[in-house]
């Protein structure tokens, strides 16, 4: 059975990040390290969680061949084109309440978001809920063309870390 992340106390969260740290460190690449770091906080938090997905930004060129294909497709879809430095959201890992949700190789249609801008990104209502829900305005994708993108996402990234310290700190 599992517990409600919104209702433990600090010292279960530590535990939470001890276990995440235990599967990072044993892991042999970042995928393997993501999948199992979801399958830690899907079971964990398995009574108010149904899905955990975890992304990281990579150019598209270096996506594997299964994933720039799907990442291809969508931005032709879309009318647009990729450059071989075009951000990438790629799902690296996946733990849900479904079996299938449990293998990121079986999404079907969340393996690889191309940040190509606000209004492509838009259309995929659980990406840019996400980052609605993180303060992020999806105008902020339209510089992607300009690594502007890379910056405010490296930003984000700061911000983020910059209010955990504060909680920490108690402020």
């Amino acid at each position: 059975m599992g517990e409600s992340y919104a209702e433990i106390d600090v010292s279960a969260w530590r535990s939470v990040v001890d276990d995440a740290r235990e599967v990072v460190r044993a892991a042999p690449s970042l995928e393997s390290a993501m999948q199992a770091v979801c399958r830690v906080l899907g079971e964990r938090f398995s009574d108010t969680t149904a899905l955990v997905r975890g992304y990281a930004l990579l150019d598209y060129d270096e996506l594997e061949p299964a994933i720039a294909a799907f990442v291809t497709r969508a931005a032709e879809e879309g009318g647009r084109s990729l450059g071989a430095d075009t951000p990438v959201l790629t799902l690296l890992g996946s733990w849900g309440s479904r079996p299938e949700w449990c293998d990121r190789r079986r999404s079907e249609g969340h393996v690889g978001i191309p940040l190509l801008s606000g209004d492509f990104v838009g259309g995929i209502p659980m990406v840019a809920r996400l980052l609605v829900e993180l303060g992020v305005e999806l105008s902020w994708l339209d510089d992607v063309a300009t690594g502007s993108a890379r910056k405010l996402a490296g930003g984000l990234q700061r911000d983020v870390l910059r209010r955990r310290r504060a909680t920490r700190e108690g402020r």
